[in-house]
């Protein structure tokens, strides 16, 4: 149904952040919450705009929705679509990135993430 999407993506802070990463995704991928994740089916590709924090430029990624929490989900898990980067090396680099401002979260064990 949402073949093809558009959504920006604006995070304030590295544990907002951390709390949307998808490590265990091959090229990485973010978590991204929804109101109503059920217009969208795996596989859609999806061309996100991400603004990390402290950092002013936008960085384009090209993705494919991977994984898919429904509202209403066990244990209260909160509803939205993960979206894995594309083999594009400008979404390796904005991974890279990502990696590096999680990093400092790694050790937060009170730090939930909305995927897993």
């Amino acid at each position: 149904m949402a073949k093809n999407a558009q959504k920006s993506v604006k995070f304030e802070n590295a544990d907002q952040l951390a709390m949307s990463y998808m490590p265990f995704m091959d090229r990485g991928g973010l978590f991204l919450p929804l109101q109503n994740p059920g217009e969208y089916k795996l596989g859609d590709a999806v061309f996100l705009m991400v603004n990390l924090p402290d950092d002013t430029e936008d960085y384009a990624v090209a993705g494919t929705i991977v994984w898919i929490t429904p509202k209403g989900a066990q244990n209260n898990r909160t509803p939205g679509i993960g979206v894995q980067f594309s083999d594009e090396p400008d979404d390796a680099m904005l991974n890279a990135k990502i990696e590096i401002l999680v990093a400092t979260n790694i050790s937060k064990p009170d730090l939930k993430s909305f995927s897993m």
